[in-house]
């Protein structure tokens, strides 16, 4: 029992609405039964609870004292815990027998209930415990073969996950054949001091050619105006459709959906603008990219 608790079953997620239905004839108490009820008749109220509590499946028997379910029927009812993907961060030349990950140790403050995102705070609190793991490919998210292809990095914290791996190979490029991609990066975080995730590196990619300029966007540093990785892109469009059209460059978009999808609608407005096109052309050439794959997504 402890060993599918621990390692195999998910008792930190919320419990989903189909779990509280499965469990709902279980509950004694009326009043615990109708609270219950409505949050599986209201979806809304169910969004505003799991939102407001942060509900794992042990608070749930908190909410509702009443719910009384033996191990062997809470276990069929369990989902097995899902796998956690992470972005390598390493380069197989640079480190042919280690696989590096970037990742923010999640925590949750509810109304001064704390709660600790599972993967991540598992990692950092038992940094030598062996996990079971595997490698998922992304056939479409890798440098460009040609070495001459500039690229444009596009991240914004853990998101820079990717492109660490790409400079680790970019400098062994250099060393090898004397040369890398043309590479611009483009980082957002929150503060510089606390969030500049390996920005320790920074300076001597810069002096040696293999990043040749880096944009900041910080949203939440009192000495910055709040500014995103989007609004950066914008800001540099003249760069960003030079590389485009007349090198051929690729972009690669790493990190949250939301802000993946601002960096697609500000690279159609450089493209728009910088390309003096109408906005249906414009959306036609973004797509384009795609198409020619040379626009790439790595999205969580």
């Amino acid at each position: 029992m402890t060993e599918a608790l621990t390692f195999y079953l998910d008792i930190c997620g919320p419990p989903s609405e189909k779990f509280l239905k499965a469990v709902l004839s279980f509950v004694e108490d009326d009043m615990d039964k109708q609270r219950m009820q409505q949050l599986i008749s209201n979806h809304r109220e169910y969004e505003d609870w799991k939102q407001y509590h942060c509900p794992t499946i042990a608070d749930l028997f908190v909410h509702f004292p009443s719910l009384k379910i033996g191990p062997k029927v809470l276990f069929t009812q369990l989902n097995l815990l899902q796998p956690r993907y992470y972005s390598i961060s390493s380069s197989l030349d640079a480190s042919p027998n280690e696989v590096h990950l970037t990742m923010t140790v999640v925590t949750m403050d509810k109304k001064g209930t704390s709660r600790k995102g599972l993967c991540t705070n598992f990692f950092a609190e038992k940094p030598t415990e062996l996990v079971n793991c595997f490698v998922r490919k992304a056939p479409d998210f890798h440098m460009p073969e040609n070495i001459d292809k500039p690229i444009i990095l596009i991240g914004a914290g853990s998101g820079i996950a990717p492109f660490r791996g790409f400079w680790m190979q970019s400098l062994i490029n250099q060393e090898r054949k004397g040369k890398c991609n043309k590479t611009f990066l483009f980082f957002g975080c929150r503060r510089t001091r606390l969030d500049n995730i390996y920005g320790f590196e920074f300076p001597d990619l810069l002096t040696r050619g293999t990043i040749l300029d880096i944009f900041y966007a910080y949203s939440r540093d009192s000495q910055h105006k709040k500014r995103y990785v989007q609004d950066q892109v914008y800001k540099q469009k003249s760069l960003v459709h030079y590389l485009l059209e007349k090198e051929d460059a690729h972009i690669y978009v790493c990190g949250g959906s939301k802000m993946a999808s601002s960096v697609k609608h500000s690279v159609r407005k450089v493209l728009e603008e910088e390309g003096k096109l109408s906005e249906h052309e414009a959306e036609a050439k973004l797509m384009k990219l795609f198409d020619d794959n040379r626009y790439h997504q790595d999205i969580f």
